[in-house]
């Protein structure tokens, strides 16, 4: 009797590595939309793109979504082995990276009311309640992504002890 194509270990490595795969290029696309995205307006700015102003500033979208903090902890539940668990940890901690970036660039451009009205004309487009408002939702989603990667750094060292343990029970002493 041959095993099911879900449990094989071949498909839960191919499928894990894709996972991992897709969570690194919604953070690598959120990165190049922060950086790279201002098109020839004179108001653009980096703050202004982290903040999510204008019609093609999309970093915040990208990087705060199920997809970039799931992914990855499906990742190691899929494949349960050390190489899949750090690179999961290893997203995880490029994910908290960018997104303390966009939240403090978005924070600072919120927060600077004149630079605003200097650059963009008569109106402020993010204002302070607004910046500290958004500020704390992405603490918070930061906050969980935290959690996940000490999730799975956790799974990994507890089964390398269990493994040292089981290693340790099993060799004979003489």
């Amino acid at each position: 009797m041959s095993r099911p194509l879900f449990g094989s270990d071949r498909f839960r490595n191919m499928g894990a590595a894709l996972l991992l795969v897709v969570a690194g290029v919604f953070t690598l696309v959120a990165l190049s939309q922060l950086f790279f995205g201002g098109a020839a307006d004179p108001r653009d700015s980096l703050g202004s793109r982290a903040a999510g102003f204008g019609f093609t500033d999309r970093a915040h979208d990208t990087l705060y979504g199920v997809i970039p903090l799931g992914l990855p902890l499906a990742a190691a539940w899929l494949a349960p082995r050390r190489p899949f668990r750090l690179l999961a940890a290893v997203a995880y901690v490029v994910l908290i990276g960018t997104g303390l970036m966009i939240t403090g660039m978005a924070f600072g451009f919120g927060l600077d009311v004149a630079e605003q009205q200097q650059n963009m004309g008569v109106g402020v487009f993010i204002d302070p309640r607004f910046a500290v408002e958004r500020f704390v939702l992405d603490i918070s989603f930061l906050a969980l992504a935290a959690l996940a990667m000490i999730a799975v750094v956790r799974a990994d060292r507890r089964d390398r002890a269990a493994a040292t343990r089981l290693r340790s029970c099993t060799t004979v002493r003489h």
